[in-house]
């Protein structure tokens, strides 16, 4: 996570005080509240340090709740806070017009854990919570300890300039993302089910703040994910009748799986720029110059051609296709 003197609580404040949370005119601006950078930092680097991997180390939850309190005394102090499990937490900030429809805001707190001898490899040790070279280094620095502690961080923040939201606030924080979610954000979102409660809107890990999205955009572009593809996982087999590797046969059962295999990454699942896709790049159009721009000014004669840099990354191009990926042998 890349941290500077306006980041990362700024992103947050400015969701905060210019969404549909807070109805207001234009004369009567919501002035943004002062930006801790440094302590968001240590707070993050902190979070790292434990070793809060799903369905693991309940102690480890324990001490990041702690660690949240200690933090923002204020955001525990003043909102609603209910626990479920290990280390979920749903916090619930009263908004001032009980008839407007309130808005949720979402992280998790849980990690992968890492794979036994390959902590070598890492450039700082996963748990470490390096501040080095301009970031944050370390499991959970981006999938997405930093946006539950940037959202909390905003929170504070704002509840100290006396700050007081119009639609009411839900802030939930998960403990199993990363194994599913069904006892961490199921049951949060089930509960809040039973209660009735509907949102004009969800915010959840999402994207990212981009440098250098495209060719020819100049400028940061806020990515806004509005969708998540789903998944499914097939197990692929080849047998064979048995017999002595001095006489084999002119196929052997893993020759033919490695066969299938290359066909699966040979032959990808064809790429489209239907919907969101074409919607982003005709948003960020206006800002693009050069070839870029007039490839997106000149679609949809030009799909082939976008598409195909869109290939030369896997980033991008599992954006205008479903992905295929042989992952276990």
């Amino acid at each position: 996570m890349k941290f500077s003197a306006n980041m990362p609580a700024a992103f947050l404040v400015l969701a905060l005080g210019c969404t549909a949370a807070v109805p207001y005119k234009a004369a009567e601006p919501i002035a943004p509240a002062p930006i801790h950078a440094a302590r968001v930092v240590a707070t993050i680097s902190e979070a790292v340090r434990l070793q809060t991997i799903s369905a693991r180390n309940p102690e480890a939850f324990a001490e990041m709740k702690n660690l949240l309190r200690r933090s923002y005394p204020m955001t525990f102090g003043r909102l609603g806070v209910e626990e479920n499990g290990p280390g979920s937490l749903l916090l619930t900030w009263q908004g001032s017009d009980a008839e407007l429809t309130p808005y949720l805001l979402m992280a998790h707190l849980d990690v992968v854990p890492v794979e036994a001898g390959t902590e070598s490899l890492w450039k700082y040790p996963p748990f470490s919570g390096a501040v080095a070279e301009g970031y944050v280094w370390g499991r959970g620095t981006l999938d997405c300890k930093s946006s539950a502690i940037t959202i909390l961080a905003a929170v504070e923040d704002l509840i100290a300039t006396g700050f007081v939201p119009r639609r009411t606030l839900y802030i939930a924080l998960g403990d199993d993302e990363e194994i599913g979610g069904r006892t961490g954000a199921a049951v949060l979102a089930k509960r809040l089910e039973e209660r009735d409660v509907r949102f004009l809107f969800t915010l959840d890990e999402g994207m990212v703040i981009a440098t250098g999205l495209l060719p020819g955009l100049d400028r940061p572009a806020a990515i806004i994910g509005v969708a998540e593809k789903g998944y499914v996982t097939m197990k692929l087999t080849a047998r064979a009748a048995g017999g002595h590797s001095s006489m084999p046969p002119p196929s052997t059962a893993a020759g033919r799986l490695a066969r299938a295999i290359v066909s699966i990454e040979e032959h990808p699942m064809p790429a489209s720029l239907d919907g969101p896709p074409r919607q982003t790049l005709e948003a960020l159009a206006p800002y693009i110059g050069g070839a870029t721009g007039l490839a997106i000014a000149a679609l949809p004669l030009t799909e082939g051609l976008i598409l195909s840099n869109y290939n030369e990354s896997p980033a991008q191009a599992a954006q205008v296709r479903t992905t295929t990926a042989v992952t276990m042998l």
